[in-house]
């Protein structure tokens, strides 16, 4: 799992998504394939998208806390604090696999 950490990068010419090259992944490990045919998200559009979504991931983890920091600098209540990022928080574990 941990050759699959970004940065990951597109492929426009393959529309493989892949991680950077590795020791036993020369050309980086392919993480996502974004199709061109009938019924495909258009590659141009989803595929920068897929590749940016480690770096995403990370900064809204980074921004919620520093959020959440400036709250409780702030004075505000922990109640406030641990709910007022539903969105980021569904969002991360959405995005870690924790969806239920």
């Amino acid at each position: 799992m941990e050759a699959l950490h970004g940065p990951w990068r597109l492929n426009p010419s393959t529309g493989q998504v892949h991680t950077a090259p590795a020791p036993g992944h020369p050309h980086g490990a392919v993480v996502a394939s974004v199709g061109h045919h009938s019924g495909f998200a258009e590659r141009d559009v989803i595929g920068p998208l897929v590749a940016a979504a480690p770096e995403l991931l990370s900064e809204l983890i980074d921004l919620r806390g520093r959020f959440h920091n400036a709250c409780r600098a702030a004075g505000s209540e922990e109640e406030f604090v641990s709910g007022s990022t539903p969105g980021a928080d569904a969002a991360i574990a959405k995005a870690k696999g924790n969806v239920s």
